[in-house]
């Protein structure tokens, strides 16, 4: 759990600095073109200075110039003049456009070599809980194959009593139980049912009506002799759900009397 807070809380880190990441393009975007459309024009500022002057000059006279046609007025001052202006505020345009995508590329390769430091501790314990799945599985395989016990169609009584997990004495070999006429091998569940663990009256036996009452002191002969109830039949219904999902069956009980805890 702790894990899973930790990774959650560095993406949510993540997001915020990328969030904030393109914030600062968004100012530097904005500084580098700033809106003009709501400054007035100095062409709009003359015109409207002469028309409140109602063609009257205040100080000095405008310096004499000869008449000319409107349209060659034009051409003669929008000439050369706003060819120049066009290009250099063409150049001015690029050049900030160019100084906006140099920090955004400093910004953005800043910000991966951060996520790369920042995630080595991160690649570390990946590479800390591989080695672990690692060692656990082959510990799995050892103990598999030290508990292996060749499966046959039935068993006997007396043949249970030798794997109880004390018997052959082998610390690690096979655990047998039996439970409503199946033959388990236990040796998974070892800290449960092997010596001196809490189930280990079942180990080595039949264990069907101590798994139906749920207790672990042997019958009296008279409750052994009783059948069991239909509430024991379903309880021990519940514990073969959990016996064949989590061992390995190896065999059949011999003589064992299915009718005992069929439910009816």
């Amino acid at each position: 759990q702790k894990t899973k807070d930790a990774v959650l809380s560095q993406t949510s880190t993540m997001r915020a600095l990328v969030a904030s990441a393109q914030r600062i393009v968004v100012v530097l975007t904005l500084l580098a073109f700033p809106s003009e459309a709501f400054l007035p024009s100095s062409s709009n500022h003359n015109n409207n200075n002469n028309n409140n002057n109602n063609g009257v000059y205040k100080g000095s006279p405008p310096p004499f110039r000869p008449f000319t046609a409107p349209h060659q007025q034009q051409r003669t001052d929008g000439g050369g003049l706003r060819k120049t202006m066009m290009t250099t505020t063409a150049t001015t345009t690029t050049l900030k456009l160019s100084l906006v995508i140099e920090v955004g590329a400093v910004a953005v390769l800043g910000f991966a070599a951060w996520l790369y430091v920042d995630g080595a501790d991160d690649r570390a314990w990946r590479k800390r809980r591989q080695d672990e799945d690692a060692r656990y599985q082959e510990y799995q395989d050892q103990r598999a194959q030290q508990a292996y016990i060749e499966p046959k169609d039935y068993w006997t009584l007396e043949e249970l009593r030798a794997y109880d997990g004390k018997a052959n004495g082998e610390e690690d070999g096979p655990i047998l139980l039996a439970a409503d006429g199946w033959v388990f091998n236990v040796y998974k569940g070892r800290n449960f049912y092997g010596p001196g663990a809490e189930y280990h009256v079942m180990a080595g036996r039949d264990a069907t009506r101590l798994l139906a009452k749920t207790r672990l002191e042997e019958e009296t002969e008279h409750e052994a002799a009783q059948p069991l109830t239909l509430a024991e039949r379903a309880a021990l219904a519940g514990w073969m759900f959990t016996l064949k999902n989590k061992y390995e069956i190896v065999g059949k009980l011999e003589g064992f009397d299915p009718s005992t805890t069929a439910l009816k």
